[in-house]
């Protein structure tokens, strides 16, 4: 595990769930450019750290923009939200180490052999581009049903405040 100020572990969960950032089409974003909305800071790969530029240098250039927009996305949050990214970041690498760990414990993989340290980094290449990928197929199947019912809801409801309201009873006092 790397001991930079932001693990890249940490980011995954922005990776998968923040792309593309406010319902852009991720060609449609330009990481260098400015964010213009105000109060929000700029990040260009020249602000970021030493090592962690390295990093962000080697990805191939669709990783880069989607961690730059995320990295992005990441600055602006709340102290509360950084949490709660962190933690949902946290459980899912727990879990996904664990589940790593016992299927190269199954394999007899021995734990610092360079056969390990290459299994692992497969494993995580192919783990996460399983989860995104999933996320894809959710976010597809997830948007036509939200649709239909908004337009259930919207239908019902309009409806409803449109359609004369019948007046209250009126109480009256017993004799």
């Amino acid at each position: 595990m790397d001991t930079m100020k932001y693990p890249l572990h940490l980011f995954g969960a922005l990776l998968i769930a923040v792309a593309p950032v406010s319902g852009q089409d991720a060609a449609a974003v330009d990481p260098a450019k400015k964010i213009e909305k105000s109060g929000e800071k700029d990040l260009r790969i020249e602000s970021l750290p030493p090592h962690l530029r390295q990093k962000v240098n080697a990805m191939a250039p669709a990783d880069r923009d989607r961690f730059l927009r995320n990295m992005q996305h990441w600055t602006n949050l709340s102290p509360e939200d950084r949490k709660r990214v962190k933690d949902v970041g946290n459980r899912e690498f727990k879990r996904m180490r664990e589940d790593m760990d016992r299927l190269a414990d199954s394999l007899g993989l021995v734990r610092e052999s360079e056969a390990r340290k290459k299994f692992e980094s497969r494993y995580r290449e192919e783990r996460r581009d399983l989860e995104r990928e999933i996320l894809e197929q959710m976010r597809a199947i997830r948007k036509p049903r939200l649709e239909a019912m908004n337009e259930s809801l919207r239908e019902e409801f309009s409806a409803k405040a449109n359609a004369p309201q019948a007046p209250e009873p009126v109480p009256t006092a017993a004799p």
